[in-house]
């Protein structure tokens, strides 16, 4: 509607809120450095790194938080090529800069710390660049006084933001404890996990970019009627994703080694036996990503964000998580999976750790029968569970 003040109003609200939320939070992180570590089960001997690795990054948060926001302003005005450009050239310079600072330089975790907060600081400059060249079209003069947070429009924002925010929250809390569970299996574990998510993000690069500008553009289709151009954003949208989808399944199928091999050094053979099956494992999660992003971009575009946040919780919190206990330890394990092998192949001559066995007879979804094989009739735990 032209309301040029209530848009100045919001950008400034918008853009002063992240920057300081991002910088208490960056901060928090930076002072609990030693808890993080210790809720993530960090190896001794990756933990000095680790938190040079955190440190460095908690001085990018407010870059990431400023190039976000600045792209989103972008997308409001109808430009989502050069968000795209933003995000895709952040994440290929960070990659690029990694491989330099880590394997040329020799800086190890430190150097793929830097990569990441200098890629993520070009992408919040350039950003901002983009922006301030349509200060004009914005009515958004960049004056102090205009990045004064206001009450009511925070508010508002607050309201629309936070099922968005609690789904990203529940994703990273998820990935967290997974990591936790990731390094009791030592270093080599640890940094292909490290290495997996830099390339997860340069994947989701693409996806994350579609899913914006799906959810943009069928916002502003929807509203104008035209259900026609919402099914061929839909329809192009799904056709990039699986083109790219055949190319990097193609890449992670068949050349893991190789991937995983530009980031660390010949001589680490324990992070180079598991590039197979970690990035054939990968295959399967980059095709979700894939088939996802249209569908929760179109889910965001006609406004059904709660969909979108149940969506997160059951990916983040039991998908990922599953039941565990309070220490972290998972209290149930998928049949198929090789850790419950042992409860399977257990005997009475030779049982291992396993003292007893439940079977659990249903009938559709009730509960028809419990039986208990001993195996062990000398352990105390098994008097224990009877009672």
């Amino acid at each position: 509607a032209k309301d040029f003040r209530r848009l100045s109003t919001t950008i400034g609200t918008l853009l002063s809120f992240c920057v300081l939320s991002s910088t208490i939070i960056a901060i928090i992180g930076a002072l609990g450095t030693n808890v993080w570590m210790d809720l993530l089960r960090m190896p001794s001997e990756a933990r000095g790194p680790a938190v040079s690795y955190l440190l460095i990054c908690c001085l990018g948060a407010p870059f990431m938080a400023a190039s976000g926001t600045l792209c989103a302003i972008l997308r409001g005005v109808g430009d989502s090529k050069r968000p795209m450009f933003i995000l895709l050239a952040s994440a290929l310079s960070n990659v690029v800069m990694d491989v330099w600072f880590v394997a040329g330089l020799g800086w190890g975790a430190a150097g793929a710390a830097w990569a990441t907060i200098i890629a993520q600081a070009v992408g919040a400059f350039y950003a901002l660049y983009c922006v301030y060249r349509r200060r004009e079209q914005l009515g958004f003069d960049f004056r102090l006084a205009s990045f004064r947070i206001h009450g009511p429009t925070l508010k508002v924002i607050l309201k629309l933001g936070t099922p968005l925010v609690i789904m990203s929250a529940s994703i990273t809390a998820s990935m967290m404890v997974v990591t936790s569970f990731v390094n009791t299996f030592g270093v080599s574990a640890s940094a292909i996990t490290g290495i997996g998510a830099k390339l997860n993000s340069l994947v989701s690069v693409v996806t994350s970019s579609m899913q914006t500008a799906v959810g943009s553009m069928v916002a502003q289709n929807f509203a104008a009627g035209r259900i026609d151009r919402v099914k061929k954003v839909n329809a192009v949208s799904n056709l990039v994703c699986i083109l790219f989808f055949v190319v990097v399944g193609t890449v992670s199928y068949f050349f893991p080694v190789q991937i995983i091999g530009i980031f660390t050094q010949a001589t680490d053979t324990g992070v180079l036996a598991l590039a197979t099956p970690y990035m054939r494992a990968s295959f399967w999660l980059y095709l979700a990503f894939c088939l996802m992003a249209t569908s929760l971009g179109h889910i965001n575009g006609v406004g059904f964000t709660t969909l979108n946040l149940v969506i997160a919780v059951l990916d983040g919190v039991i998908g990922r998580i599953g039941l565990s206990s309070p220490d972290h330890e998972p209290i149930l394990t998928d049949w198929r999976a090789e850790a419950a092998r042992p409860f399977y192949e257990a005997t009475p001559s030779n049982h291992g750790d396993i003292v007893m066995r439940r079977h659990i007879t249903l009938s559709f979804r009730e509960v028809v029968g419990v039986e208990d094989e001993v195996l062990d009739v000398h352990s105390d735990q098994v008097g224990q569970a009877s009672s």
